[in-house]
């Protein structure tokens, strides 16, 4: 009779669970929809970069080769923008490939990377046969220019208990940034030696990676570490980036390599008391000084839109994610999962980058940024979150809110931008606010039908 009873009680418990779990109808939140090209269609006039806003608009494509199956690959981790003080993403409006149907689902992945780093993370179904393989993604970056007026014209080298606590690790050396090799610090010294003004010693760096590294895509069985790139005095962006970095390390000057879209490397260099600011070493030129070139071949790499920001820990092929790491140099994690796989991104035919010119008063472009950050946190908050239908469509409403703003910030009317995007914020803080309430509901769901059924049990026993 009792274990009667007790079965009775647990077969209640449980009905009455997965009814009201029903009811609750969860379901995951995935930036997973394809767009119509109408709603795609964010107005742009090729490349501009003569505003004091840009709105750049990125379509990217990796390519894999699939000669065996089955295969290994179940993922790849696709680069996208970052936030920093110069740019913010919008909105990643769209993700697709060819042939069709081979994406499972994809997300933002804030878990695996280091410092404030993120990536697109795309998940396959399996694949069902050999050939290649297109992953598109198409994203809205709002890029605030910062042509660096307040630098000021000399810098007074500081020591190292002058800087910040936050910028010392990147005086450190590294597996592929070897700033303490002898034959670095050698030549920082040649370069620099009694030169004391910070600025003087990172223009005759980038003077010496520019006009003494000869660039070259020959780079078969080659590393880009910064030792190699000295050793060969031939590099491609990457070998030069890292070498410019260790030698301003080994000068005193802290140095990190930023990824730059869409498959290019820059150092950005740490000057006390002025801030972090990025330089190219392979035109021997400050980024706010390379602006104007727009007709040259640097053209898509004018918008220095940032994709990854390097920590130590990146320096190094020992860094594993999900089994992969940056190689021969390469501070980057663009990749599938499975490495034996060959991989194409091929920046000439599907690649594309437009972009519009944008002005507007200071105080206004700061408050648009703001807010434009306050957004992209909260997706990056909630794309990983499980919630009910309810949510779903509040997630749907602020995207929709944000394509619509987009139109309004292509047009440089920027009340109706930070209104719009205002309101999506607002529909992403319900989301928030009732998913904490989702999950307090899910216990309380939980704790409710077992009470509910000790009751009937109890009932079943008295009558």
């Amino acid at each position: 009779m009792k274990k009667q009873m007790n079965f009775r009680f647990y077969l209640s418990f449980l009905i009455i669970f997965l009814f009201l779990i029903h009811v609750n109808n969860t379901s995951s939140i995935l930036l997973n929809e394809k767009m119509s090209d109408e709603e795609l269609n964010i107005p742009h006039s090729g490349i501009e970069v003569t505003g004091n806003v840009v709105l750049m608009n990125f379509t990217g494509c990796y390519q894999i080769e699939i000669l065996d199956i089955p295969t290994n690959v179940s993922k790849w981790f696709i680069h996208i923008p970052i936030v920093n003080a110069h740019q913010c993403p919008v909105l990643l409006l769209n993700v697709w490939s060819t042939p069709n149907e081979i994406i499972k689902d994809y997300r933002i992945n804030t878990e695996d990377f280091s410092g404030d780093n993120y990536l697109l993370e795309v998940n396959f179904i399996d694949i069902p046969e050999s050939g290649i393989y297109k992953i598109y993604w198409k994203i809205s970056t709002f890029v605030r220019y910062n042509h660096e007026e307040a630098l000021p014209s000399s810098i007074v080298k500081a020591s190292v208990d002058e800087l910040p606590d936050e910028v010392i690790p990147w005086l450190e050396s590294s597996e592929y940034i070897q700033s303490n090799a002898s034959e670095i610090q050698e030549k920082a010294l040649e370069l620099t030696i009694n030169e004391t003004d910070a600025i003087e010693i990172t223009r005759k760096i980038i003077n010496y990676t520019t006009n003494g590294i000869d660039y070259s895509i020959d780079i078969n069985n080659y590393s880009q570490d910064a030792l190699n790139s000295l050793r060969r005095e031939t590099a491609v962006c990457t070998g030069r980036a890292n070498l410019a970095a260790a030698m301003m390390r080994a000068s005193g000057i802290p140095a990190r390599i930023l990824m730059i879209y869409p498959t290019h490397f820059i150092t950005e260099c740490y000057l006390h008391p002025y801030g972090w600011v990025r330089v190219e070493p392979g035109m021997a030129k400050f980024v706010s000084e390379t602006f104007q070139l727009t007709n040259s071949i640097f053209t898509c790499f004018l918008s220095y839109v940032t994709a990854y920001c390097a920590s130590i820990e990146d320096e190094t092929p020992n860094s594993q994610i999900e089994g992969f790491a940056p190689d021969s140099g390469v501070i980057a994690y663009w990749a599938p999962t499975d490495t034996s796989v060959g991989f194409m991104i091929d920046v000439s035919n599907d690649w594309d980058l437009s972009s519009k010119a944008i002005n507007g008063p200071i105080g206004t472009v700061d408050e648009a940024f703001n807010i434009t950050d306050q957004v992209w946190q909260a997706i990056l908050l909630h794309n990983k979150a499980s919630n009910s239908t309810e949510l779903n469509t509040r997630f749907e409403n602020a995207q929709s809110l944000q394509l619509k703003a987009l139109w309004h910030l292509g047009a440089a009317r920027w009340a109706e931008y930070i209104d719009l995007m205002t309101q999506a914020l607002d529909e992403y803080n319900d989301v928030e606010s009732n998913s904490i309430i989702g999950y307090d509901l899910s216990f309380a769901l939980l704790i409710g039908s077992f009470a509910i059924a000790i009751i009937i049990t109890y009932l079943k026993k008295k009558l």
